[in-house]
């Protein structure tokens, strides 16, 4: 275990807040403090739009990540998508390295209930410099991190730098005209993030564009949603507490009606991605390799 490498025991309180993010340290990690596992208006870990998203990055990994032992996740906040990714892992001996630069978001990730949560090595690092030996992993993951980087062209030199020859690479940006939140630095089009793959070395295998049904439905219909789980229920005071919401509402109104729901229409997603190639979304998720050397 590196200096840096995290367990749910350590005393997150040594953790070093000095890592030279344009971030300062108190914005975000306030910001990451503000979630929990059970903090959205349905009180579960991710909204239908991230589970249409990780269900797509599942597909794409699921042949890919089979026989690799080192498995490195940048950026990974609270380990959503490294948690659904454990289950493309074949080895159970394999490990998933979950980087991220919040330490709140990694208490978050450390308090994460997997069965293969054992496999989790929890890193403190910035992607500009990752505390891993060059050639060390056999794949990286990059999920929405990207626009949020100052140096972008660093960020994927190091991922090329620690991935192993004919390792792969997954990398997903947001797709928009212009940047949607004030964290988002840059917009990326498909031409340009592969140029900045291929800058650095990287062979671009694929880039499919997701997102055409579920985050389109969903914008329209959360409202009605949402007003009608909160009509008698008494959580509008809760959520404004900012207070978890009781397992029941979770339970019954979302995990048993809408995540299913939009789960199966995130494969009519799936299948316009990756069976006719549509264009229409707000994902980019592209497939790169190190070339053999």
């Amino acid at each position: 275990m590196t200096t840096n490498e995290l367990s749910p025991t350590d005393n997150w309180e040594q953790m070093s807040p000095d890592l030279g993010d344009y971030y300062t340290y108190t914005e975000w990690n306030t910001k990451a403090s503000s979630y929990s596992l059970n903090s959205d208006i349905w009180g579960t870990c991710y909204a239908p739009t991230v589970r249409a998203r990780m269900q797509l990055g599942r597909a794409l990994l699921r042949t890919r990540l089979k026989n690799v032992s080192k498995v490195l996740d940048v950026g990974a906040g609270p380990a959503l998508h490294s948690a659904s990714l454990l289950d493309c892992l074949s080895d159970a001996n394999a490990y998933l390295f979950i980087v991220e630069h919040s330490p709140s978001a990694l208490k978050l990730a450390a308090a994460r209930q997997h069965p293969r949560m054992a496999q989790f090595r929890l890193i403190q690092a910035d992607i500009a410099a990752l505390p891993f030996s060059d050639e060390s992993m056999d794949a990286v993951i990059c999920t929405e991190v990207l626009e949020h980087v100052m140096e972008d062209g660093v960020a994927v030199a190091e991922l090329h730098r620690v991935l192993r020859p004919g390792g792969v690479a997954y990398l997903s940006v947001p797709l928009e005209k212009h940047p949607s939140t004030a964290w988002h630095l840059r917009c990326y089009e498909p031409e340009g993030l592969h140029k900045l793959l291929e800058a650095v070395g990287f062979s671009v295998e694929t880039s499919v564009v997701g997102g055409a049904v579920v985050p389109r439905l969903w914008r329209w219909v959360r409202h009605f949603f949402w007003a009608a789980w909160l009509v008698g229920t008494g959580n509008a005071v809760r959520q404004l507490r900012r207070q978890p919401v009781h397992p029941f509402y979770a339970s019954r109104f979302c995990r048993n009606i809408v995540i299913p729901l939009f789960d199966q229409l995130s494969k009519l997603d799936e299948w316009l991605s990756l069976k006719l190639r549509w264009r229409l979304g707000n994902t980019l998720h592209c497939i790169a390799i190190k070339p053999l050397q």
